[in-house]
């Protein structure tokens, strides 16, 4: 990786901005062996404000749109539907999901490197039609990830077979993503 370097007046980049913190890690790993020590445990936790249309028969890619906390970086508003991982180590994930229906089938995956649902799902939760008839269902999913590299990808996605494409729900309860670093 090559560091950027700033010159006096030189416009800043969030990218570039970004690298600083992994290539900081990465220039620690070289000499000591070990990423920098901080100041706070890596972790992200994200939410979805804004409604997504969510077509049957289709596996989705959920795009958060709001970092209620975000201190590694690992999630960037560019790339809405990722967690990328900033620091190697083992990570609980926890996520949420409601879908305004109950009649059908509705499928939440947690996929690590890939959005394929039949190779890169850990784990995820679905619902069957009639379990919750009156307000949909929040689906909950929840990952111990005993080794996850610089780079690994975290995403969470959903299939559903209501019929037609029907909208997320936002507000109070909303799709969210929480990720947080539980050692090395």
């Amino acid at each position: 990786m090559t560091m950027p370097t700033f010159a006096d007046g030189s416009l800043v980049h969030q990218g570039d901005l970004n690298l600083l913190s992994t290539g900081i890690n990465n220039l620690s790993s070289i000499v000591t062996g070990a990423p920098a020590p901080r100041n706070f445990v890596p972790h992200a936790s994200v939410k979805q404000t804004i409604t997504q249309q969510v077509p049957q028969l289709q596996d989705v890619l959920i795009n958060f749109d709001v970092a209620e906390s975000n201190p590694d970086t690992m999630w960037v508003p560019s790339v809405a539907n990722t967690i990328t991982i900033r620091t190697a180590g083992s990570y609980e994930v926890d996520a949420q999901f409601p879908l305004q229906t109950a009649a059908s089938d509705i499928y939440m995956f947690l996929l690590v490197n890939g959005t394929s649902t039949s190779v890169n799902n850990v784990g995820g939760e679905d619902h069957k039609p009639g379990f919750n008839t009156n307000d949909g269902q929040i689906l909950h999913a929840n990952a111990f990830f005993p080794s996850l590299a610089v780079g690994s990808v975290i995403y969470m996605s959903v299939f559903h077979t209501a019929g037609s494409t029907i909208p997320t729900v936002v507000g109070r309860t909303c799709a969210r993503l929480n990720i947080r670093r539980m050692g090395p």
